[in-house]
């Protein structure tokens, strides 16, 4: 048999096996969590079932290393040619085969329990894997000039990548909901700061713009041109700006594979990747122009694109703004051999790079002027925040932690990467490759242990880029001199695609709310709020300030300071000037209500999931709150609690 195909089922009927048994340690302990026994009849069916499965893969797994295998693989593919006449029907089948685990997942009673199982559903996986990809070799589907059907490997890699799209699809839409209020921590604060951009129309009076991710804000503010919006509309407009923009990266890298089924199925691929490396959708914008439009052909455009990308990301987040011009300098690399000197190749990097630096500052300058924000360093707090170096490991804020989690989730494209080779590219432009991709790493491994962050991997955004950007034009090359022939090609993708799995399963929920209560608990809200500014009070959303943006609660001033966000931001800076204006107002009781989560006074230990930042917000907001303001009411089912003046501070507060 041949070793590629060695390879891929080994691997498949391997994965199977050990799935199988992790699932059953996962059963075993959803039993234990939910206090059931094993032996219930529906249970233990299961278990059998799970156990049958992984003792028939292992068989399998043994007959790969003889000759009786090759004789059952050529069986079941003469078996399978017999549906060729339903070619329709097992079409069909095969969609509707994709919508099996994002049901399992959603539904309300099997969801609660495997929902968050991630071996259950990997080994789940495997089988629909296996499943799609036998309902492909019946269809065979052509695919280019020369009507290439896809061979076993294309087949279970292209299922596979099928999955885990619907899954993330599927995932990724509960999130569009017409729940009122805020999902998360700063998710819905989006839509206010967005709405800083329409600030005479929605509020009546010229506001400050953000100060955190403008560029972010500003696209997710086009659903405000139309006027008034459920939430669900700006929620959707987020999800699909998102991963349109994340597509469009892709579609524009994938141009370089000329090979379609590869092409098809590297794009599937590099999409997932960048979805879970949770990018933001402001920070594609520069990538998606850099990839676009610089070519070291076309010099005059290529500084043009350089200097516009550039003053985009000025404006977006302090740590990219020598992105783009590296990711210019990264295609120069790649794209042009060496036949000058060392100093004259490297000449035109290094002026990209100067170039888009202070492009970058001079931008963000021209903003800060023109956003009417008097306070220039609240535009740097990242620059003073305390850096968190645990988070880089295993832990409880990101399982994985941000080393393993980062490179793992690479690791196919780091494997393309090492495979240049000194004798095909001169050690000049490999030390610019990989210096580039190194500075990256390292930058977003600093910027993800700043306090606040570290909860996933979006703070590796520009080293996920730029590794995508080496990943592909190696894969492109490769195939155009045919130097991957001697090895899998289309096993290397489905063993690619193994690992975003492990990723894109641990997540699942959903947004299911009993509408009759959290509109009680909304009307509620707005009668208190309503009824205190009437008076003449003035109203503080520090949380929830969307029902304002959206209009979901109408005539209540807004108060621009202190929103969670920037509150949050300035307490972890330790900015002493913005705290010591937010202590004094609470001190003079400025604020009739004030609009808040549900505050706490249980400080954590280290170890615990964002333990800092929960520290660091009782000690410099909830607890000089409550010297001032006492508790009115805590709407708990929606995470909202009010908070107003007390009669008195409390002793020891001044």
């Amino acid at each position: 048999m041949d070793k590629k195909d060695v390879i891929l089922w080994r691997t498949l009927f391997g994965g199977i096996l050990l799935s199988s048994v992790l699932a059953i340690l996962d059963l075993q302990n959803l039993a234990i969590d939910k206090g059931f026994p094993l032996t219930q009849p529906k249970w233990l069916l299961f278990s059998i079932g799970i156990a049958a499965t992984g003792l028939l893969a292992a068989l399998f797994l043994f007959l790969t290393w003889t000759k009786y295998f090759e004789k059952l693989k050529a069986s079941y593919d003469a078996f399978l040619r017999y549906g060729e006449k339903l070619k329709w029907l097992v079409l069909i089948f095969f969609v509707a085969s994709l919508a099996i685990l994002p049901l399992l997942v959603l539904h309300p009673y099997l969801g609660g329990l495997i929902g968050n199982r991630l071996w259950i559903k990997i080994f789940i996986f495997f089988l629909l894997s296996f499943l799609c990809a036998t309902f492909l070799r019946v269809v065979r589907i052509e695919f280019g000039s020369k009507n290439k059907t896809l061979t076993w490997a294309e087949s279970l890699a292209f299922a596979a990548l099928a999955q885990l799209l619907v899954y993330q699809l599927v995932i990724a839409s509960l999130y569009i909901t017409d729940y009122p209020f805020a999902i998360g921590w700063t998710r819905d604060s989006r839509y206010y700061y967005a709405s800083l951009f329409f600030a005479k129309e929605i509020y009546g009076q010229n506001l400050p713009l953000p100060i955190l991710h403008p560029t972010l804000h500003f696209i997710f503010s086009l659903p405000y041109l139309f006027g008034k919006l459920p939430i669900w509309v700006h929620r959707g407009w987020t999800i699909i700006l998102t991963f349109g923009l994340t597509w469009a990266v892709v579609r524009v890298l994938s141009r370089k594979i000329h090979q379609q089924i590869y092409a098809l199925l590297f794009s599937l691929w590099a999409f997932l990747f960048l979805i879970q490396g949770s990018i933001y959708a402001h920070l594609l914008v520069p990538s998606l122009i850099i990839f676009f439009f610089v070519s070291p052909k076309k010099i005059k455009r290529s500084w043009i694109t350089i200097i516009i990308a550039s003053a985009w990301a000025g404006m977006s987040r302090i740590n990219w703004f020598p992105v783009p011009a590296m990711l210019a300098a990264l295609i120069y690399f790649l794209e042009v051999p060496k036949k000058k000197s060392i100093l004259q190749y490297l000449l035109l990097p290094a002026v990209w790079f100067a170039t888009g630096i202070a492009s970058a500052f001079l931008s963000q300058a021209i903003y800060i002027q023109l956003s009417g924000n008097g306070a220039r360093n609240e535009f740097f707090t990242s620059l003073s925040s305390k850096l968190i170096w645990e988070r880089l490991l295993p832990g409880n804020t990101y399982a994985p932690g941000i080393l393993w989690g980062a490179v793992f989730l690479s690791a196919p494209l780091i494997l393309l990467a090492i495979s240049l080779r000194k004798k095909e590219w001169h050690p000049i432009r490999l030390w610019g490759i990989f210096s580039a991709i190194f500075v990256l790493f390292v930058g977003g491994s600093v910027v993800s242990v700043k306090i606040g962050g570290g909860a996933d991997l979006h703070n590796m955004d520009a080293y996920f880029v730029s590794i995508l950007l080496v990943g592909t034009t190696v894969l492109a090359r490769g195939f155009r001199l045919d130097s991957f022939s001697k090895y899998p090609r289309g096993e290397m993708f489905f063993a690619a695609t193994l690992v975003l799995a492990w990723f894109i399963l641990r997540g699942g929920g959903s947004v299911e709310y009993d509408r009759g209560a959290v509109n009680a608990s909304l009307n509620e809200i707005k009668t208190q709020v309503t009824s205190v500014a009437k008076a003449g009070d003035e109203v503080l959303f520090i949380s929830q300030r969307h029902l304002l943006a959206i209009e979901e609660i109408e005539d209540i001033p807004l108060i621009p300071e202190y929103e969670k966000d920037v509150l949050m931001e300035m307490v972890m800076s330790r900015n002493t000037a913005y705290l010591g204006g937010f202590y004094h107002d609470l001190r003079n009781q400025r604020f009739g209500i004030i609009v808040i989560d549900p505050q706490t006074d249980t400080l954590l230990s280290e170890k615990r999931s964002f333990a800092a930042e929960n520290n660091i917000w009782i000690l410099k907001v909830a607890r000089p709150l409550w010297c001032y303001y006492e508790p009115l009411v805590l709407y708990e089912n929606v995470g909202v609690e009010l908070y107003v003046p007390r009669a008195e501070a409390v002793e020891g507060c001044d």
